[in-house]
């Protein structure tokens, strides 16, 4: 798999002074389910929040847009080979990141199984990853009964975001301050205790929190 972009180091793995008592952040390996909208976020926190662990998106051969949880994972690994790590380098971290899919829970319960083999960690939001982007601006409880059932489909998450919070086509600078917030929101919605909650979710506040763990 040809290296994009996405892998100049120079560009998105500078490293920051910081008064923090980890010297050695590590790595971080994350493959995604969209194309766009989640590795342009994820650009977009590293670069603002100036992250210091290095941070690397998995990529895709051209003409790519499998959503299946196997095909994520697999991009990881192939991700994960292109990078040729040295061995020696014990502070190594991976995620996927993946959206509820009714029609595939099985196969992402299967894929969980081998991500917990592999010490993989899994961000994955229900309906879609947009929930994560929407809590940087609403509180679900905010919102009438009505409008979040609504929600619980994808394509009226989405409809909702841009019409009502912001443009993700255009970029994600002004969510970045509003980062903490969302944290809290995504906590308080959460289900630790299922795997994938099938109502509203979004564990993109668990890598979240790790990347900034590094300040």
């Amino acid at each position: 798999m040809e290296q994009s972009h996405m892998y100049d180091k120079n560009e998105y793995n500078k490293q920051f002074v910081r008064k923090s008592k980890i010297t050695d952040p590590g790595i971080y390996i994350i493959a995604c389910e969209g194309t766009k909208d989640e590795p342009g976020y994820i650009r977009e926190f590293v670069k603002t929040k100036r992250i210091r662990a290095k941070v690397f998106i998995a990529e895709r051969e051209q003409g790519d847009y499998g959503s299946n949880p196997w095909h994520v994972y697999e991009i990881l690994k192939t991700g994960r080979a292109n990078l040729s790590i040295s061995a020696k380098n014990k502070s190594i971290h991976y995620w996927i990141m993946v959206d509820r899919d009714k029609d595939r829970m099985k196969e992402l319960r299967e894929v969980k199984k081998q991500c917990d083999a592999e010490g993989i960690s899994i961000a994955y939001s229900s309906p879609c990853v947009e929930l994560w982007f929407l809590l940087h601006y609403k509180e679900l409880s905010s919102l009438s009964k009505n409008v979040q059932t609504e929600l619980l489909i994808p394509k009226n998450m989405k409809k909702h975001l841009k019409r009502n919070c912001i443009d993700i086509a255009k970029g994600f600078s002004e969510i970045i301050p509003l980062t903490d917030i969302a944290i809290d929101r995504a906590r308080s919605i959460d289900k630790p205790r299922i795997d994938f909650p099938e109502d509203f979710c979004t564990r993109v506040y668990k890598l979240v929190q790790e990347l900034l763990s590094f300040d």
